[in-house]
């Protein structure tokens, strides 16, 4: 996954120092006519899937290279039948830089994975909280031991937001 996170870091940089007709420098942090102004980075989340009626929860943090973007919190809910070896549910929360207006975000999503492992993956999207506008998407893979009851998994992933 890093690999594949600097092969896309490298792309958009070579992008970024491209030039159009006027040598104005056009690319995700210079945007060209009619384009959208785009951030990216990863994500870490301190992990803890649902038990039975009990939601879980990711809290950690949006990065944008060496540098805290947005504080993310989730609350998840376990959608799974029950004596299921698959895990499944629902995330929700926001995404929030502690500036300002708040919650700077909304997520929503899903997530999925083994019950006897704890390994698994979740995927989401990013809305604007005034007009509702889908702007990005976040994703990732979590590790959540079922074998380690009261110890928080880990979970990381990329999220993306152009708006």
């Amino acid at each position: 996954m890093k690999g594949k996170t600097l092969v896309v870091c490298a792309i958009l940089s070579a992008v970024a120092t491209a030039w159009n007709q006027s040598s104005t420098p056009v690319g995700p942090l210079q945007p060209g006519p009619g384009e959208l102004p785009c951030q990216f980075g990863d994500v870490q989340l301190a992990w803890e899937l649902p038990a039975g009626s009990l939601n879980g929860f990711a809290v950690g943090v949006a990065w944008t290279g060496p540098t805290w973007q947005y504080g993310c919190t989730l609350s998840s809910t376990d959608l799974s039948q029950p004596g299921s070896s698959v895990v499944v549910g629902t995330l929700q929360g926001v995404l929030d830089d502690g500036v300002g207006v708040s919650p700077d975000y909304l997520v929503q999503g899903s997530f999925n994975g083994s019950n006897l492992t704890g390994l698994g993956q979740f995927r989401c999207r990013i809305y604007d909280p005034v007009s509702g506008a889908c702007v990005g998407t976040m994703q990732g893979r979590f590790d959540d031991p079922i074998s380690a009851p009261g110890q928080y998994g880990v979970a990381s992933g990329s999220w993306r937001i152009c708006d």
